[in-house]
């Protein structure tokens, strides 16, 4: 099916100012200061701000006011965030703290790692004066936000695992909720919640079953279960204290053939009480994948025009899906790129499906405003081929199924933002890039929708037509996140720009926080 509409090591920090006075940008409404404290923006990652003074009839005028480089090049696709004017950004290993107007560094904090367990991390969450973030090697910590200090250190993986974090935390309450990655290599995942003031474990709940427990007879035939990694970070709803988990592929990933039946609970969305942890249902959304079908990106709890709470959900499979809070049922799904050949089975002479992967680290937005649900994704093809035999898991080793690792990707590449009407599932209108589109995606109350594309291009469009009104270059492919604040009545958008990727040939470019306004 095709779609056709459809930042120890800081080494340099450079600006370019606004030759416009504050004085001259229009001031927000809503607040003096207006925050973005967690991945998502909100617990419930609907990504949407309530700033106007950017709009659609001055965003013609947006441009950089500051650059601070990292020193570092890095597979960036981290979300930064804000609080009172600071913002803090992550990398593998450190944790910095910038003037969220002038890009000038205030703190840094480093945590020692080795090399080999150096991870993509995609941020960090805030409350009570304190940043919680996770590291490669399993560790997280907690950080003075004011002083940069570590407040505690808590390793959260057993010994001998390879886990590892990558997703940004969330925070309720009195506890930080964060899960572990690892499926590739043989590893069952977990999400842990740690108590604020302490770092104590104070709940842990494995995300795949163990050999023998009742779900394993979902993976007929396995003697090792793996998988149902955690990759961003999760949703929450506030007004009933659950937790939503967006679950990876089962291992081994191309193979499948000692795994048979749904593979509980991958490829899925579980919902967990927060206060216990104790789980209380899924949705899956592909049984027994063979394709590395991850749910990665947090879904959007948000309640529709009609009165339905739902969540907005959208994976490496190329749809975009709504899903009812109350009866985890299904409502619509859209296609939101390529799909074909989906339903094959991978083959030992090669298989070739698309997508590859649609929706990664970055998931859907929603705006009160339009009714609209926002998503990129990428649109790009592979052939796999399966080992002619199923292979052992041996730990310390990859463990993906495949006789050629994660295959050969097609050269033909390009990317979608999809609008679509988030109560009926109807495409309102597209976008086209002539590359992957993986950054984040933020609606506001001024009418527009801001992302950002592996050209480097910061693009604003108008929310309810898809008109690109601005291009702004950053120089540097955006994978990570694009936000919107306020500080001291002036509204800004930010980007983590610069990805470093292999996997999406992005070359090796510097990584850095970039400031624009008008």
């Amino acid at each position: 099916m095709y779609l056709r509409f459809v930042l120890a090591l800081i080494v340099c920090c450079t600006f370019v100012f606004n030759a416009a006075s504050a004085t001259q940008r229009v001031r927000p409404t809503a607040a003096v200061n207006v925050d973005w404290p967690a991945y998502n923006n909100d617990s419930t990652s609907d990504r949407y701000v309530s700033l106007d003074t950017i709009n659609t009839s001055n965003v013609s005028g947006l441009h950089t006011i500051c650059t601070l480089n990292l020193g570092q090049q890095l597979n960036f696709q981290n979300g930064p965030i804000v609080v009172g004017g600071v913002l803090y950004v992550t990398t593998s290993n450190q944790t910095v703290a910038v003037n969220a107007t002038t890009c000038s560094l205030i703190w840094t904090n480093t945590h020692t790692i080795s090399k080999t367990l150096a991870r993509t991390n995609r941020g960090a969450a805030y409350a009570d004066g304190m940043l919680f973030r996770g590291f490669g090697d399993g560790h997280v910590i907690a950080i003075n936000a004011t002083t940069g200090a570590t407040v505690w250190d808590q390793k959260v993986i057993a010994s001998g695992s390879l886990e590892y974090i990558s997703g940004a935390p969330v925070t309720w309450n009195t506890a930080v909720i964060v899960g572990t990655a690892g499926g590739e290599s043989g590893q069952a995942c977990h999400v842990f919640a740690l108590d604020h003031s302490t770092g104590a474990v104070t709940w842990t709940q494995q995300t795949v079953p163990n050999v023998g427990s009742p779900n394993a007879k979902t993976w007929k035939g396995a003697t090792h279960i793996a998988g149902g990694a955690t990759w961003s970070s999760f949703t929450i709803d506030p007004s009933t204290g659950k937790l939503y988990v967006p679950v990876g592929n089962p291992g081994p990933d191309f193979d499948d053939r000692d795994r048979l039946g749904r593979n509980l609970y991958t490829v899925a969305v579980m919902e967990f009480d927060l206060s216990t942890g104790a789980f209380d249902r899924a949705m899956q959304f592909d049984a027994q994948d063979v394709h590395d079908w991850d749910q990665a990106a947090t879904p959007a709890v948000v309640m529709l025009s009609n009165g339905i709470k739902t969540e907005l959900v959208a994976g490496k499979d190329g749809y975009l899906r709504s899903v009812a809070v109350k009866t985890f049922e299904q409502a619509w799904q859209t296609p939101i790129t390529t799909i074909k050949n989906a339903a094959a089975p991978i083959s030992p002479t090669g298989t070739h499906y698309c997508p590859e992967g649609a929706v990664y680290w970055n998931g859907a937005a929603y705006s009160p405003a339009t009714g609209l649900a926002y998503v990129n994704s990428a649109d790009r093809c592979v052939t796999i081929e399966r080992e002619a035999t199923p292979a052992p898991y041996v730990p310390g080793q990859p463990w993906l199924g495949s006789a050629d690792g994660y295959g050969q990707r097609d050269p033909k590449v390009s990317g979608w933002l999809s609008a679509v009407n988030a109560t009926t599932g109807a495409v309102a209108w597209t976008y086209h890039a002539t590359l992957p589109l993986l950054a984040g995606v933020t609606p506001t109350a001024g009418g527009l929708v801001f992302t950002a594309d592996l050209s480097g291009n910061v693009l604003a469009f108008n929310a309810a037509s898809g008109a690109l009104l601005a291009t702004v270059s950053t120089g540097m492919p955006v994978g990570g996140g694009v936000i919107s604040y306020a500080v001291n009545g002036v509204q800004y958008v930010a980007v983590a720009a610069g990805m470093a990727s292999s996997s999406f040939g992005t070359g090796n470019p510097a990584s850095a926080i970039v400031i624009l306004g008008i």
